[in-house]
């Protein structure tokens, strides 16, 4: 007899509660418990086995009525809810869509899928059933008010309807529709009712919300036909509107697109926010009087946000109409204006005035204009070499000095690197260093920037002795003080519309592109080396303050946070391409732009933006691969899957901790494998669509048996473009070994080939070398490893054909040919697991057609090399209904989990050179569509199930 506890879950949120102090969250088919305050989990409890909590319904009486498909409990909580108890269960015979306490907690009222109305004792027998007169399916239902003489129903159907019927008013044995709401043209996925000011709230998949009236004249109390006005209509989605609620002063949507908006009554949009990682919200829980909306999706993350923010909104018109050209807002909060016709003012904020300060005519058809990171220095630079520095002091504006260069040639761009540093760009790609000291200008260095088309600087920054700039065309060169050309140019690191910034993070080089790719770079000796590159959903990535990262999309400004990768701003300002400035404070963000000729100053509070993760997300689609790693006491898991993103997550005991996410690559992550170097250093390789396989270097650091730090940097991305007419190939999955004192890299590919890589350091780096396909046949190659056994190094492939086939690559350049098969399965295996016994070899796999295949293996050495032998072979077919995902064989145990969320525990043992095998357990995981398993041995089994989510479950032979 096995024990099994989920020490941890990551999947969709389907429910969330709010109760008193108490935040109550269904994941899956598990409650979990959370103070509001503080975010502590105080309880996880398994409700339903394999199915999801849809409904949290608290009682006056301190009982919890919880729901999910078909299944319905009740469950009493302790005084401190670290524990709920099992009150009553039952399975109802038709899926319930919406629940709730009445008659003072004494009864229960549930609304099921066929349109009818159950009414439940507290033991959860059925004491009274009303069905509906319109005889239809149901997506969504709302059971209204507290009394049974009071029930109003509202029902959304398939058929675009949303009926409102009484259990009350009925013509003999079923009850009449008391009024039809059309407007919709999809299935209603959702109704809500707010019992206060009478609106109700439907939403649907043809992408809208529609917000209706009871007419005053029209109580719920009649019995004949209630009066329903609509009062308006909302787009606001680009997908499907999953969740609604009515507020007493707005109401609120969510949908498939991972938005959530906030509406006025009159359908004006209040706030549009991104919940969910881009991933559906199932779940949203409103509270008006702590301002806040919680929200529960596909990526498993619970957050609290704001539902109203605190903002100020400010336009200036220049003193006798003169036109704004460009604006920069300085220190003090204060703004500089340079307009059309040459004139420099100073606005102060406090004072609500305008000062002009000067005029420059020769600076009247070009100028630019930049403020030091200090904000306290201003710089107008022009056509024929001229720079006018400029000081903020006591909220005054004077000029420092005024300078020209020697060429008198067009300034292209101007760049602040410190407040006394400056680098300037003129005609053939000539740049200068100059130095402020007090009010005088000197030049300290030349360079040259590399011949291009347009060849001018875009943005530059000092690190240390190096001057680092990146140009027009998309790339960066770096320059060490005293010699002209670049000492390292990288090309290309964005595309062709240039490199936008620059910024030092401690030992790191950040570039922004408009190519919404955001790249990492690091000193390695003298010279840069990229570490990472993440792709944004954002565009036009402009500057990056502290960890949040200004950006534009189309017509956006937007301020996303960097490490919960979500907008936390966003304002229509017409686009990038006009004179803006950002600032942020410890409290306070502002932002100031040109707009129809007129300066909009835009001031948000911070804190009243900020959301809060109570459970903090993870991977929006499905999950295909996952590596753990031990580091001390910890798991460090690295997983990739279907959303192209690359995780790694400590985790510990009951909680997970997201270090890193990485978006390196083009498609979907297919395979993990990692290759220890030494105790702290691990390499790890990716790969999956698009052929692309990818080395970084894991890097854990630790100080007297203590975590401190963990580092990923990218080593090498190896990926060969294909021709037009030739599909893109899938890597299926890796495995690296060490042969003849080089590691060596498999790759098992979607083509039928084996593709073979070494893997070499260079420059402070390992490089992947690729060194040739092997061909096995036209099929697609769904799994490989390696076995040493010996001093001989075995690759062994399993494909579509149901065969699991040896290679001897124990010379991985010679010529490389199977020698031995074992026929297991009628389609293809999906996963496997071996044991080596002395000359014996114990292999397991699971496969398309639903059979676990146990194979006892004899290995011999000849003069010729090996020769192996199949003694027995056990097939089990019974015990999965669908294809096997995932399977790890120890020495007294296998487990197996299967699409159908069963991980099974069988025993097994070799007897006189036979094999026998026997089901010993089984858990239902609340992870949907399972895509593999991981497993680690550890006083018991530490098993990890991943597909639509991640389970960690712990699982102990009772004693």
């Amino acid at each position: 007899m096995f024990l099994f506890h989920s020490h941890f879950i990551k999947t969709n949120v389907t429910a969330i509660k709010l109760y008193g102090d108490y935040t109550l969250v269904g994941v899956g088919g598990y409650l979990h418990v959370f103070h509001k305050k503080t975010s502590d989990l105080l309880c996880k409890a398994m409700i339903f086995e394999g199915e999801k909590i849809y409904g949290i319904l608290p009682s006056s009486t301190g009982s919890f009525l919880i729901y999910g498909g078909r299944f319905i409990k009740i469950y009493k909580p302790n005084e401190e809810m670290t524990a709920v108890s099992e009150q009553v269960s039952k399975v109802h015979s038709d899926w319930i869509l919406d629940a709730k306490w009445i008659e003072d907690s004494q009864k229960i009222a549930t609304v099921t899928m066929h349109n009818k109305l159950h009414i439940w004792s507290p033991n959860l027998d059925i004491e009274k059933e009303v069905e509906c007169e319109e005889k239809c399916i149901l997506y969504s239902a709302r059971v209204c008010f507290s009394s049974y003489n009071d029930l109003l129903i509202i029902a959304g159907t398939v058929f675009s309807e949303v009926l409102l019927w009484k259990p009350t008013s009925n013509t003999s044995d079923e009850s009449v529709v008391l009024s039809r709401l059309k407007g919709h043209k999809g299935v209603i996925f959702c109704v809500h009712y707010n019992e206060t000011n009478d609106y109700i709230c439907s939403s649907s998949d043809d992408r809208s919300a529609i917000l209706w009236k009871i007419e005053k004249s029209s109580s719920v109390e009649s019995v004949g036909e209630m009066k329903v006005s609509k009062k308006c209509q909302v787009f606001g989605h680009t997908s499907r509107i999953f969740r609604c609620q009515v507020l007493n002063t707005c109401f609120v949507t969510a949908g498939e697109d991972s938005m959530l908006n906030v509406w006025s009554f009159g359908g004006k949009l209040l706030r549009k926010l991104e919940a969910q990682q881009a991933d559906p919200i199932w779940a949203i829980e409103c509270e008006e009087e702590s301002n806040s909306v919680l929200t529960g999706g596909g990526d498993g993350a619970v957050t609290v946000f704001p539902i109203h923010y605190k903002y100020t909104e400010e336009k200036l018109n220049v003193n006798h109409g003169d036109k704004p050209k460009l604006v920069a807002i300085l220190t003090s909060g204060n703004l500089v204006v340079f307009t059309d016709n040459g004139i420099l003012y100073y606005y102060s904020r406090k004072k609500r005035e305008c000062l002009r300060i000067k005029e420059h005519a020769d600076l009247k058809s070009y100028v630019l204009m930049d403020v030091a990171r200090c904000k306290n220095l201003l710089a107008l630079a022009g056509f024929e070499g001229q720079i006018n520095i400029y000081r903020e002091r006591n909220d005054a504006l004077y000029q420092v000095c005024c300078f020209r260069t020697k060429s008198k040639t067009r300034i292209f761009s101007f760049h602040w690197l410190t407040c006394k540093n400056f680098l300037i760009c003129q005609n053939d790609g000539k740049l200068t260093l100059f130095y402020l000291k007090e009010d005088t200008i000197h030049a300290v260095a030349k360079f040259n920037l590399p011949i291009s088309n347009e060849r001018w600087t875009t943005c530059a920054i000092f690190y240390k002795n190096n001057v680092i700039v990146g140009d027009r065309k998309g790339s960066i060169h770096l320059y060490e003080i005293g010699k002209e050309e670049p000492i390292q140019t990288v090309s290309k690191v964005h595309n062709h519309l240039g490199v936008t910034k620059l910024v030092v993070e401690e030992d790191r080089i950040i570039s922004l592109g408009r190519d919404a790719v955001i790249k990492t770079f690091q000193f390695k000796g003298e010279y840069l080396r990229m570490v990472s590159s993440d792709k944004l959903p954002v565009t036009w990535l402009l500057d990056i303050r502290e960890n949040l990262l200004i950006a534009f999309s189309s017509n956006n400004f937007i301020v996303w946070n960097r490490n919960t990768k979500r907008i936390l701003f966003e304002k229509d300002c017409g686009g990038g391409h006009r004179s803006w400035c950002f600032m942020k404070t410890n409290n306070d963000m502002s932002f100031v732009y040109v707009k129809d000729k007129i300066i909009d100053i835009i001031t948000v509070n911070l804190e009243s933006i900020l959301p809060v993760d109570i459970i903090e997300g993870y991977h929006v689609k499905e999950i295909n691969a996952i590596e753990v790693v031990k580091c001390l006491n910890k798991y460090i898991l690295i997983s990739g899957g279907e959303d192209t993103a690359l995780r790694i997550n400590m985790f510990k005991k009951h909680a997970s901790k997201n270090i890193i996410t990485l978006k390196s690559h083009l498609s979907s992550i297919r395979a993990i494998t990692t290759y220890r170097l030494d105790a702290n250093t691990n390499l790890v390789f990716t790969a999956g669509g698009r052929a692309q396989v990818i080395c970084w270097k894991l890097e854990t650091f630790t100080e007297n048996g203590t975590f401190k730090k963990l580092l990923c940097s990218e080593q090498h991305s190896y990926h060969k473009p294909t021709d037009v007419e030739e599909s893109e190939m899938r890597i299926m999955d890796l495995n690296a070994a060490k042969i003849n004192e080089k590691i060596t890299l498999f790759c098992a590919c979607s083509d039928g080939n084996i593709q073979l890589f070494f893997v070499e350091p260079r420059s402070g780096s390992y490089r992947l070398i690729f060194s040739r396909n092997v061909f096995y046949k036209l099929k697609c190659v769904i799994k490989l490893s390696t076995i040493k056994i010996f001093g001989y190094t075995l690759l062994v492939t399993m494909a579509t054909d149901g065969n699991v086939v040896f290679w001897d690559v124990s010379d991985p350049l010679a010529d490389i040919k199977p020698f031995f098969y074992i026929t297991c399965h009628q389609s293809g295996i999906n996963s496997y697991s071996y044991l080596l016994l002395d000359d014996h070899l114990v292999f397991l796999t699971g496969g398309d057609d639903n059979a676990i295949v146990l194979n006892y293996v004899r290995i011999k050495e000849t003069d010729d090399g090996l020769e192996m032998e199949t003694v027995d072979q056990v097939i089990d077919i019974s015990s999965h209904c669908a294809q096997i995902t995932g399977a790890y064989l120890s020495y007294r145990h296998f487990l197996t989990t299967s699409v159908d969320q069963k991980l099974l525990v069988f025993s097994w043992k070799v007897k006189n050179d036979k094999l026998s095998c026997q089901k010993s357990a089984k858990y239902i995981t609340s992870v949907t569509d399972p895509q593999g398993l991981k497993c680690r041995e550890n006083n018991g089994y530490d098993a990890f199930v991943y597909g639509k989510g991640i389970e960690i479950i712990k699982i102990k032979e009772a004693t």
